[in-house]
């Protein structure tokens, strides 16, 4: 019985303190596909695809409800735009790939469901109980 209860321990701590190393790593180290614009011979193609994305998600209803709530036309909008030169607009551009990452929630709800479940199964398997009275 002490046997087995140790092995169990040792098993809990290795767990423990893998889940401890993933979970340190940032988001931002996963490595990635580069598209096959991101390599062109003219900056122009790389221009035509920031605007495409950023006019994009100007579209969408939240976008173009708090745009015209601060004041702002469409078209005061696009010439606004149509002004930035091509590092701004790349990081504009950028920085709305990072918010679609950011709000990944289905991520986070089940990494909170694979704790959840390795902790009932430690205590299952050590012959734990937690009552509540």
């Amino acid at each position: 019985m002490w046997k087995k209860t140790r092995h169990f321990r040792i098993i809990g701590i290795y767990l423990a303190f893998a889940m401890f190393i993933l979970g340190s790593v940032p988001a931002d180290l996963f490595a990635g596909m580069t598209p096959s614009t991101a390599v062109t011979q003219e900056g122009e193609a790389d221009r035509n695809a920031d605007l495409y994305k950023i006019r994009k998600e100007l579209e969408t209803k939240l976008v173009s409800e708090r745009m015209m709530d601060l004041g702002l036309t469409p078209d005061e909008i696009d010439r606004r735009i149509s002004r930035l030169d091509d590092d701004t607009l790349h990081d504009v551009a950028v920085k709305i790939d990072d918010l679609k990452k950011g709000s990944d929630v289905l991520g986070s709800v089940i990494g909170l469901l694979v704790v959840a479940i390795l902790v009932v199964l430690l205590l299952k398997l050590t012959d734990h109980r937690i009552v509540i009275e």
